[in-house]
């Protein structure tokens, strides 16, 4: 779906994506260091953390080429913690 409409999409959908992975991150982080997650919820965190990388970086091949968007992307790409 975001390789046949994301470039029509893709100035409404980036934000979105990456307040996901911002939130998702931030909730990990602390449910970890809380040790508050089961075995299980990590795995899930984890699935939804691969499933936010790919739409995002789905997404970003939309943007045009020299966009200062796609070095922020490839950046945030290389930071989530995923097994």
């Amino acid at each position: 779906m975001l390789d046949t409409h994301g470039a029509e999409h893709v100035a409404l959908l980036l934000p979105v994506f990456e307040n996901c992975l911002d939130r998702d991150d931030a909730a990990a982080a602390a449910a970890a260091a809380a040790g508050a997650l089961s075995y299980e919820q990590e795995e899930e965190a984890d699935r939804v953390r691969e499933g936010i990388a790919v739409f995002l970086g789905t997404l970003a091949r939309h943007l045009p080429q020299g966009d200062p968007k796609v070095a922020v992307v490839v950046q945030r790409l290389m930071e989530v913690n995923t097994p």
